[in-house]
């Protein structure tokens, strides 16, 4: 029988029916990767990095997956791309986008690759990840620098505001 790997997954639009974006990644989640065990709330926040006219909705999901990281990765990138996301070839760093899905743990793994780095780099600078992740695994430990999500949030330095969507 096939390990079972739990990971994290943090997954954001900020075009068209963002509930339903997420959702609908959702659902092929769990037809291709594996069971969702945790979703956290939905979250609406500001864009980072760019401007956009629309807020961002953001969740967390927790999924055991057979999977491996890069195996993952690819499929999560085919949902993007199904779901209708482009990626805009002109846009310097961030752009709006109909769905985006990172990986942020897998297990208490660290792996580095060019394409895959888990941890996410940017988990510990970004609310809008550890306030939904904080929800669904406030205990889970962060493999590199063994603190709980928890702290990771107390000591988080963005001050961007969420707003929880029911």
């Amino acid at each position: 029988m096939e390990k079972l790997n739990t990971v994290y997954l943090s997954l954001g639009s900020d075009l068209g029916d963002r509930k339903k974006n997420i959702s609908d990644a959702i659902e092929l989640i769990k037809k291709k990767a594996g069971k969702v065990q945790k979703q956290s709330s939905f979250y609406e926040s500001k864009p980072l990095g760019f401007k956009s006219e629309t807020l961002f909705y953001n969740i967390c999901i927790e999924i055991e997956t057979t999977l491996t990281p890069i195996g993952l990765l690819k499929l999560l990138q085919k949902i993007e791309l199904k779901l209708g996301r482009i990626k805009d070839p002109s846009a310097k760093m961030y752009a709006s986008r109909i769905i985006d899905i990172d990986i942020l743990y897998y297990n208490q793994v660290i792996f580095m690759k060019e394409i895959l780095m888990i941890p996410h780099p940017h988990i510990r600078e970004r609310k809008f990840v550890l306030i939904p992740l904080k929800e669904i695994a406030p205990l889970f430990t962060d493999p590199k620098n063994h603190q709980t999500i928890e702290a990771l949030l107390d000591k988080c330095t963005d001050k961007s505001q969420l707003n929880r969507v029911d």
